[in-house]
């Protein structure tokens, strides 16, 4: 009896996996689809995932996989960052050419995921690579969706870069990742994204990752829409 209850958990969580792929595939399809002239700016991308999807689940995987599927990492300008520029100059630059770093990504993702009404923070960070702490900081995304804060790297998702060589291939893990599981390797400056009660036991994550879920966003709300975050030339946005 045992060995059957196994089998059917089993069976039910191939059937679930099967399903959301399945469905991943249907709205991957639909987005691969979209004019040329609705992926001009933020706002026309945002427009045509409100009127072809319906459920949250839905519009976040479109504006993942976007996002993913259509920019490139810049290596040649990895660490040419034009700090003074807006977060629309850098979406018009990302748009334009199709092509960006961390923050690009995140900007772009961010400004989508907020036009169809999501509360959405960009955050930056270190993150840590086979055991090492990456010499370059890095940017992400945490949307408010059903209830639930996830997490998104759009540019972790998009592909890796070896060798300084970009190489394209869509990552799902980094679309809505559970908290616990990205404090592995990303690491954010703002403590609030940490934790409230044990930010030491968060850096030591570089080691061992022990951190619990993210913070409330209760202190974040009462500070300014935007703060400077440390040894950062850019500043977390936040939408609601």
């Amino acid at each position: 009896m045992k060995i059957f209850f196994s089998y059917c958990l089993f069976f039910c969580a191939l059937l679930t996996f099967g399903q959301t792929k399945d469905n991943f595939v249907l709205i991957d399809a639909k987005m691969a689809k979209i004019p040329k002239s609705s992926t001009k700016n933020s706002k026309s991308i945002a427009d045509y995932i409100a009127a072809n999807f319906k459920s949250e689940n839905e519009k976040l995987r479109a504006s993942f996989f976007w996002v993913a599927s259509n920019i490139s990492y810049d290596v040649a300008n990895m660490e040419n960052i034009e700090f003074s520029d807006t977060s629309e100059q850098k979406i018009d630059k990302t748009l334009n050419t199709r092509k960006g770093v961390c923050i690009h990504y995140a900007e772009l993702f961010n400004a989508i995921v907020s036009q169809l009404g999501f509360e959405s923070v960009i955050i930056e960070g270190y993150t840590k690579q086979f055991g090492k702490v990456a010499a370059l900081s890095h940017a992400w995304c945490a949307v408010k969706s059903e209830g639930k804060w996830w997490l998104f790297d759009p540019t972790w998702g998009a592909g890796s870069v070896n060798n300084g060589v970009f190489t394209k291939k869509l990552n799902n893990f980094y679309f809505k990742t559970p908290p616990k599981a990205m404090l592995e390797t990303h690491m954010p400056f703002d403590y609030l994204w940490q934790s409230s009660t044990a930010s030491q036991a968060c850096m030591a994550a570089l080691i061992t990752p022990v951190c619990p879920t993210i913070s409330p966003l209760a202190k974040f709300k009462q500070t300014k829409s935007t703060s400077p975050l440390f040894n950062s030339g850019t500043k977390a946005s936040f939408n609601s």
